[in-house]
This record gives C-alpha cells, sequence and structure tokens, in this order.
C-alpha cells in the first residue's frame, strides 16, 4: 500500500467514523426527556399550537426519516435552530468555537512545548532528584481532576492574590493584554492535565529507545550525547508520543466542557453544558458534532504525521 492509498484509507475511516458518531448522536438526544415542541412554544402553549409546531418539525415521522433530514442538514451546515436562544445553532457554535479554539491552541502549544523537554530531562536523570519532581509533578497531574486545580488556581490567584481575573472571556482585537489575562487561568489548569500524560510518555519511550542497539552504536562512534538524545532519540520517541498528543488534543476540546463551566468562559463547552441543562437538542446534537470532528480529524493529522516522521509507515504492510 502506497502513501498516498494509506492517507486516503485514514480518510474514510475518519469519515465512517464520524457518521456513526452522528447516528448516536442523533439517537441519544431522541431518547433525552422532555418536549421539543413545548421547549420551543413554552409552558402556556395550547394543545393545537404544539401539534402544529411537532408536525413542522416532522417528529411524527419514522425515526431513520428524521436522523436523514437530520444528516442532509449537518452536511449542509443547517443544524436547526436552538430553542434557548432563538437562532440558527451554527450561528450560536459559529461564535463560540472560535473562544473555544483559543483555549485548546493555548493549552496544546504550552503544554506540548514544555512535556516534551521534562519528558526527555526526566529520562535523562532517571531515578534521580529531577526526575523524581517531574515524576511527582505528573502524578499529580494525572490524579487530581483539572477542574479542582481550577477552583484552587481561582482561589489563589484571582480571590487571594488578585492577580487574574477568576472569570469572563474579552475579544483579543479588543484588548489583547485583558484577553491574554483572561485565558491565563484557564489554560494553565488544562495544560498541567495534559503535561503529565505527555511527559509520562516521553520519558517511558525516552527509556526505551535509548537503550536500543543503535544507539549504543552511536554512542561508540564518539557521537556527541545531544545529537544521540535529540537526533536519535527522540525523533524515534516521538512516534508514541504523538499517538498520546492526539487523544489529548481530541480531551482538551472535549474537557474544556468543565473548565469553561468552573471560569465561565463562554466557548463551545460552556455552551454545550448549557445545551444540556435546558434540553436545547438541536444545540446538543451541534456541539457534541463540533467536538468529536475536532477529535476525529486530530488523530487523522497524527496518523498522517506518522508516514513523515516514520517511513515504515508509508507503504502499511510492505515492509
Amino acid at each position: 500500500m502506497g502513501r498516498g492509498s494509506y492517507i486516503v484509507k485514514r480518510v474514510f475511516t475518519s469519515f465512517l467514523t464520524l457518521f456513526i458518531v452522528s447516528f448516536f448522536t442523533f439517537l441519544f438526544t431522541q431518547i433525552l426527556p422532555g418536549d421539543a415542541a413545548q421547549m420551543i412554544a413554552g409552558k402556556e402553549a395550547s394543545p393545537e399550537r404544539l401539534e402544529q409546531i411537532r408536525r413542522n418539525l416532522g417528529l411524527y415521522e419514522p425515526l431513520y426519516v428524521q436522523y436523514a433530514d437530520w444528516l442532509i442538514g449537518v452536511l449542509t451546515l443547517n443544524l436547526g435552530r436552538s430553542f434557548i436562544f432563538n437562532e440558527p445553532v451554527i450561528e450560536v457554535l459559529a461564535k463560540r468555537i472560535p473562544r473555544s479554539a483559543y483555549l485548546a491552541t493555548a493549552t496544546v502549544v504550552l503544554g506540548v512545548s514544555l512535556s516534551i523537554p521534562l519528558g526527555v530531562i526526566a529520562s535523562r536523570h532517571r531515578d534521580g532528584w529531577i526526575d523524581f519532581l517531574v515524576s511527582s509533578f505528573t502524578f499529580a497531574g494525572i490524579s487530581i481532576p483539572n477542574f479542582f486545580w481550577g477552583l484552587i488556581f481561582i482561589l489563589v490567584f484571582a480571590r487571594t492574590l488578585e492577580l487574574l481575573p477568576p472569570s469572563g472571556y474579552v475579544d483579543p482585537g479588543q484588548n489583547f493584554g485583558e484577553f491574554v489575562r483572561r485565558l491565563t487561568l484557564p489554560t494553565v489548569a488544562l495544560t498541567w492535565y495534559l503535561m503529565a500524560y505527555i511527559t509520562r510518555m516521553t520519558r517511558s519511550s525516552m527509556l526505551e529507545v535509548m537503550g536500543k542497539n543503535y544507539i549504543r552504536t552511536a554512542v561508540a562512534k564518539g557521537v556527541t550525547t545531544r545529537n544521540v538524545v535529540y537526533k536519535h532519540g527522540l525523533r524515534n520517541a516521538l512516534l508514541p508520543t504523538l499517538t498520546v498528543i492526539a487523544f489529548q488534543v481530541g480531551y482538551v476540546f472535549g474537557g474544556v466542557i468543565v473548565i469553561e463551566t468552573v471560569f465561565a468562559y463562554p466557548g463551545v463547552g460552556s455552551l454545550t453544558y448549557q445545551a444540556i441543562l435546558d434540553r436545547d437538542l438541536p444545540l446538543i446534537q451541534g456541539a457534541v458534532m463540533v467536538i468529536a470532528t475536532v477529535f476525529i480529524f486530530a488523530n487523522l493529522t497524527v496518523d498522517i504525521l506518522y508516514t513523515v516522521v516514520d517511513p515504515r509507515i508509508k507503504y502499511g504492510g510492505d515492509r
């Protein structure tokens, strides 16, 4: 299998996965309690009015017909109308997606840029005090949920020291400095968890790679330690780390539901939480599809990067 065929296959698999996700998203939202017509018309609506809305929404159609209509709407970016905002879902999401993208991007950039060097340093000082400190740091990040750290950061840096605002959002085009200040605490809360996983994986991969025969050969030939570690070791150790990064990117975009709620950050996460509380089915469906799309295509991107980092993957089984 050539590189192009491999990429085409992975793209097809990703779209198939997204199709399956769309089916279960639609199915689960249909069995949620609550009457969509009642939510639209209000509690005081007459039975005749409710009946008319149900017919307009196609709620009396078979479930597979409703799903087909909804899927066509997804493909044409017509996700219906939000009950609570009384606006097209696509317009509501369009306002929130950039805000969550800022938070997710800052988290991934900060997390990856810090965790990979930390993992390498820990592996080079195995069982030493530096390794102990890094391991303790990552253990705390994995063991304690990020919303707990979010609350601690609010208490310490916002309430006690009054260094940073505890909540809210400011558009970067209006006041970039205030935008950064309000983005800092939720970013750090998300980054700690992300760094913990990537650092541990990088450390483990580096320890495994540095024990390989080709590393010993490079050392015996007099290759400098820096080149052995970064040119020969790190490149091969990054393969499993890339997988973890891909999964964590999806987690970050999905995990913003809790963090955005804690920090009252108006992104897709807090929007999804609000939609669930208010049983806004079209908005729930749209938000879940956005998060699923980011997760699936983050993994697709890493699979394609594999063909660049590891040439053996270019030809699949023909090695």
